[in-house]
């Protein structure tokens, strides 16, 4: 290593204290070696953070205290000291670990080179966080996850997460691609002090936008579509890293939204307070954003199945009513000819009547002229007149005119008792007809083969047992949709 004295411009002998001149490999050599040397041997209290094993054995992890992180690494049976398996501690847990302080100079970090690791009790930041836990729970703030139903098809998703990342692109491609809906991104910052201020505040930000625009908004937020569902989502991290998303605040903010949240912070395995606030929590951000909307592929399929359905029902339907109105075709072709027979006799009885009206009226046309041919001799028409005036007491103009009235009115009654007569059998004979057509529709053989039997005949006969189908050479099966031979 070289150590060189530091001269001024010009060649001048130097006024500063002198000073080392290092490459970067001696650096970080000089820099292990110094550490190595001043904490040769520590013990540090911490709290486990971030646990990760590798491989060959050896064991990762975090210490920390508030805000300060220790980098840490427990080497196990890889290299020294006991068996990693061993190492059986959880995150959270407030442990003291022995080792030595040294340097890692591919990323010039530093870390404690763990030789044993002794737990004692809970961490602090894992203690406040029970507490604050299960005080949150006495107040039912975990009891309200499912009061908001996620919408089936949102209008607008509003994310809270970094602007920037695999987060907000994961959540951007996976709508796109199932079923695009406008997204806008409240940006916040997802670790540390400010985390937990500013995703409570976006909580409350995107509640208290109007469902449509409103005067007196602010220009900028007058422009903000009110979201129909809100997406929390931050990627993996540490426990302490993580712990802003489960601040009282945030815990709040979520559980009193009257939008539908959906939380996926860290990892599958990770669980944080907003998480048992939300309304359902997803496993990464991915996930969460296949929860806010729906596969629109699987929905075509569903449409286009539901679609096939309702033609195949409208098929059976149209055939239906096909057969139907030939049925009452053929009825209405029988009816008919049953009309036609009525009216053939009802012209043949009004005949009758005319002629029997005719021939009333020409008997009394004779009668009359035989009257008045009697009457024309002078001594016949002495005796009418005698036999007149005998009668004149008993029948006058008026009785014989009330009598011709009395026979018109006899007439007519017969004649309107047989057009009733006549009506009432044609009404009769057709509910007789709609009657059979009634039996006959409800016992067609038909409607049991729409219902998917079938008919076996033997030439005209139907077949109702196995031992005379067997005995048949030739059988003839019908279906709904026509007949088929068989031959046995």
């Amino acid at each position: 290593m070289n150590r060189n004295v530091g001269r001024p411009a010009g060649g001048a002998e130097p006024t500063s204290p002198l000073f080392a001149d290092y490459t970067v490999s001696e650096l970080s050599i000089a820099i292990r070696n110094s550490l190595r040397k001043g904490f040769p041997k520590v013990r540090v209290t911490g709290e486990i953070s971030k646990v990760s094993a590798s491989a060959r054995g050896y064991v990762f992890f975090d210490l920390i205290e508030r805000n300060s992180v220790l980098r840490a690494v427990y080497w196990g049976g890889g290299r020294r000291g006991p068996s990693w398996q061993s190492f059986n501690v959880d995150e959270g847990m407030l442990v003291k670990v022995v080792g030595s302080i040294t340097s890692y100079a591919g990323r010039s970090s530093y870390q404690l080179n763990a030789t044993a690791v002794e737990q004692v009790g809970a961490g602090q930041l894992l203690a406040e966080l029970e507490e604050r836990k299960a005080r949150l729970r006495d107040e039912g703030l975990f009891d309200l996850q499912q009061e908001s139903a996620l919408p089936f098809i949102p209008g607008v998703i509003g994310v809270i997460t970094a602007p920037t990342g695999a987060v907000i692109h994961d959540i951007i491609t996976t709508v796109a691609r199932r079923f695009p809906r406008p997204i806008v991104v409240w940006p916040v910052k997802v670790q540390g002090e400010r985390c937990s201020r500013e995703v409570a505040a976006a909580l409350r930000g995107f509640n208290e936008l109007p469902r449509a625009p409103a005067g007196g908004l602010d220009p900028v937020l007058a422009q903000v579509p009110r979201p129909d569902v809100i997406i929390v989502a931050r990627g993996g991290g540490a426990f302490e890293h993580l712990l802003g998303f489960s601040s009282e605040d945030v815990v709040r903010a979520a559980a009193a939204s009257a939008i539908p949240v959906i939380s996926a912070i860290g990892h599958e395995t990770d669980t944080t307070l907003v998480d048992l606030a939300a309304n359902k929590r997803a496993a990464t951000p991915t996930a969460a954003a296949e929860r806010a909307v729906p596969d629109r592929s699987e929905l075509e399929r569903a449409v286009n199945s539901l679609m096939a359905d309702v033609n195949g029902s409208w098929q059976n339907l149209i055939v239906g009513k096909e057969q139907s109105l030939h049925d009452v075709a053929e009825r209405l072709r029988l009816l008919g000819g049953d009309l036609r027979g009525h009216r053939q006799r009802l012209a043949v009885l009004t005949e009758r009547l005319h002629l029997a009206q005719a021939n009333l009226m020409g008997r009394r046309r004779l009668e009359f002229s035989g009257m008045a041919v009697r009457h024309a001799h002078p001594a016949a028409l002495q005796q009418a007149k005698a036999r007149l005036s005998l009668a004149s007491g008993r029948i006058s103009l008026a009785s014989i005119q009330r009598a011709a009235v009395q026979r018109a009115d006899a007439l007519h009654r017969s004649r309107s008792a047989f057009d009733s007569a006549s009506t009432r059998i044609v009404a009769a004979r057709r509910q007789q007809f709609d009657a059979l057509a009634r039996i006959h529709d409800t016992l067609n053989y038909r409607k049991t083969l729409n219902r998917g039997f079938a008919i076996v005949r033997d030439g005209d006969r139907v077949v109702g047992t196995k031992k005379r189908a067997l005995n048949a050479p030739r059988l003839e099966i019908e279906f709904q949709d026509g007949r088929l031979d068989v031959r046995t």
